[in-house]
């Protein structure tokens, strides 16, 4: 019996680079013929044939969000956590769907890695490859999956940040988000 492939997009980029508008254009396009899981940074849905289904929630999400305007820096503690916790949300999501395709608003390995450099500058000092390589054996694999950089310049980036009204995070700013793009430009 054939084993069902899941195929993977990942998108990467500073916030305000498109991601999330990007995914909403593609799944748009793909879920009228294929099953489509979206990962995005709250929960999980499932889009097919032009409908679309809430497949699980991201609960710790919400909680470590509420407490990433108090805790400053000490909040990469509970990005780590948020990482480990999505990669498992993930892992149950696409036994339980069997998507044709996840589509992720935000790379699972180049992400982590460009967030955890960012919180704790020291990890810098480890090499590009064990740190993305150490990423890609907890949070992806290469087979059957393709990444989508989307590079902005970080002013056109908080442009659009500032345009959606909504609170940004704590490192929605031109000065981090500066730096977390050259960190994924590192990375890449």
């Amino acid at each position: 019996m054939p084993q069902h492939i899941t195929y993977k997009l990942f998108f990467s980029g500073i916030d305000g680079a498109g991601k999330t508008a990007c995914a909403d254009l593609l799944t748009a396009k793909l879920a009228s013929k294929y099953r489509v899981v979206r990962t995005g940074s709250h929960d999980f849905y499932l889009y097919f044939s032009g409908r679309k289904s809430l497949v699980a929630k991201r609960r710790l999400f919400e909680k470590s969000e509420s407490l990433r305007t108090r805790m400053g820096h000490l909040y990469g503690i509970f990005l780590m956590v948020n990482f480990i916790y999505k990669a498992i949300k993930v892992c149950q999501v696409r036994l339980l769907t069997k998507p044709d395709l996840m589509i992720y608003e935000a790379d699972a390995v180049l992400h982590p890695a460009a967030y955890i450099t960012y919180h704790f500058p020291f990890t810098r000092y480890l090499s590009r490859k064990l740190r993305v390589g150490v990423l890609a054996i907890l949070f992806g694999s290469k087979r059957s999956s393709v990444r989508v950089y989307l590079d902005v310049d970080p002013r056109t980036a908080m442009e659009r940040i500032n345009k959606r009204g909504t609170d940004g995070g704590s490192h929605e700013n031109l000065k981090d988000l500066t730096q977390i793009k050259a960190e994924i430009d590192c990375l890449i």
